[in-house]
């Protein structure tokens, strides 16, 4: 029998709606362990617990940061010998990493059923693929944090503009991220309204590259295929696991920027202000916020952060899933 462990954040925001149909599922099979944490703080243990039984499928019922902090406990505890392989639902609310590995709508208990009906075939490795990690260094007071996103820059303004003014008024995903990229546009083309002001500097290093320091309306780092809204705005230039893509400050440079995206062109075509390449190592001197997975870690005094990609995980692809 194949041994499904579930860990359920009660606090994800899709989960306050569907909880209890996640546990009706859960009654409805043999063989799984489910373990409702009460805080990230608990992950540690959870994990520790699927590990003596000899969990085979993990399976994460939450959030993005929920995701990220499992991920990191993953790494930094290490309480598998072997890590089974993952399985995303899409319980949070932007659930970014659960739609780049085939959850289509945000139903998780849908996708946990069929997982556990896949599961009882013992047939999990067809529908499995590899995915990098990013590992993020230097963020103060945290040991080595272990994700798929990082943004900085504008993707923060963004963030916290979606926080304070866009979900709480209750607008689907997609319609509330169009809105978002269309204030944090505005808010450049129109110098700063609603967005913080001029943004500050940030050094990069890419590789071994030398330091190319500017002001930037969006940087980000990531492993994920596509992020929000089915954006793939990747270079093919460039060897390693970490897509990097950074635009200089300027509403006319970002226009430009999310139209050769859009447009999947950005994949063949360069222009100026626009750096998107795939890298090894990522190096950022920055005194700001940035985001990981959608959780926000305070950077002051120009400390710096260091981003790579080591550590790979199997998961379970939800779009093959019927």
């Amino acid at each position: 029998m194949t041994l499904v462990a579930v860990l359920t954040n009660p606090k994800s925001t899709r989960n306050l709606s569907v909880l209890e149909k996640v546990r009706t599922v859960i009654d409805g099979y043999n063989g799984v362990f489910h373990f409702e944490i009460g805080d990230v703080a608990d992950i540690p243990l959870a994990l520790k617990r699927f590990a003596e039984y000899g969990a085979d499928l993990l399976v994460i019922n939450g959030g993005d940061g929920t995701i990220q902090a499992t991920f990191s406990a993953m790494v930094n505890t290490r309480p598998f010998k072997t890590p089974p392989p993952i399985a995303i639902l899409p319980a949070g609310k932007t659930n970014m990493i659960a739609e780049d590995l085939g959850a289509g709508s945000p139903r998780p208990h849908l996708y946990l059923r069929r997982i556990l009906d896949l599961a009882a075939t013992g047939e999990l490795d067809p529908h499995t693929i590899e995915r990098h990690l990013l590992k993020i260094e230097g963020i103060p007071g945290h040991p080595p944090l272990y994700g798929m996103f990082m943004g900085a820059a504008g993707i923060v303004n963004g963030i916290r503009m979606c926080r304070r003014r866009i979900y709480p008024l209750g607008l689907p995903n997609a319609l509330a991220h169009t809105a978002a990229v269309f204030l944090v546009t505005l808010g450049t083309l129109t110098g700063g309204f609603g967005m913080g002001g001029r943004p500050s500097p940030i050094q990069v290093y890419l590789d071994n590259r030398g330091m190319v320091m500017g002001r930037y309306s969006l940087v980000i780092a990531t492993t994920l295929d596509r992020l929000i809204l089915g954006f793939r705005p990747f270079s093919r230039e460039g060897q390693g696991p970490v897509k990097y893509i950074s635009v200089e400050n300027g509403g006319a440079t970002l226009v430009r920027a999310i139209w050769l995206a859009v447009t999947g062109r950005i994949r063949t075509r360069t222009t100026a202000g626009l750096t998107a390449r795939n890298v090894r190592r990522v190096r950022l001197r920055l005194d700001g916020a940035v985001t990981i997975d959608g959780e926000l870690y305070t950077v002051e005094d120009g400390r710096e952060i260091a981003l790579s990609s080591d550590e790979k995980f199997r998961f379970l692809n939800l779009g093959n899933l019927k």
